[in-house]
């Protein structure tokens, strides 16, 4: 993998302080499910398997999982990043038993309250709400975590230039601007883009 993300230890119990969260979901999932239940059921399984393993291997904890939606804590943001950037890549190579699901992913670091093995606060509500304001096949990061990687030397994002398109984040008034995946080129053309909130 490039990008410097190296091997990770997986995470001794749960990540507390300052966490980088991941959320994902599937794009059209109630379409795909009307459409044909048995399929979309043998594409979620692989979808699962993918995600789980992704962030697992990375040293993620998921504390959430509902329909075909995960939510994970991280530790370090490198280790989410690793995470999401395996995840959009084995997701794009899948061979789909059904329909082919296309994944949003989210992610935010920030303080949040751990219990009972769960997560609560503005930074999760914030969190959740970056990965839905996406489409499937982009991760989309905020602000701080942007920072934070950048400082970890695991994102290097750079504005596009005069090409850059910009929209309304439906999680409150934050400006969105599109940025490239600096990486190797199958990053880029499985990624895609990674989406900086502000």
């Amino acid at each position: 993998m490039a990008l410097g993300l190296g091997a990770y230890t997986p995470v001794v119990g749960r990540p507390s302080g300052t966490v980088t969260f991941l959320f994902t979901d599937v794009e059209g999932s109630t379409r795909l499910w009307a459409a044909d239940s048995s399929a979309m059921s043998a594409s979620l399984r692989a979808h699962d398997e993918i995600l789980r393993e992704a962030i697992e291997s990375a040293g993620g904890y998921v504390f959430s999982t509902a329909g075909d939606s995960f939510a994970a804590a991280f530790d370090r943001v490198s280790a989410a990043v690793k995470a999401a950037l395996d995840a959009q890549e084995r997701l794009a190579a899948a061979a789909w038993a059904g329909p082919v699901l296309r994944v949003r992913i989210g992610l935010h670091l920030g303080e949040a309250e751990e219990r009972g093995g769960d997560y609560f606060g503005p930074t999760v509500n914030t969190g959740a709400r970056v990965q839905a304001a996406g489409d499937g096949g982009q991760t989309l990061v905020t602000e701080a975590a942007r920072i934070a990687g950048r400082i970890a030397g695991v994102l290097n994002l750079a504005c596009i230039g005069s090409g850059m398109s910009t929209s309304r984040c439906s999680c409150g008034s934050s400006a969105m601007a599109t940025f490239p995946v600096y990486g190797s080129s199958t990053l880029r053309r499985r990624i895609c883009r990674l989406r900086l909130v502000a």
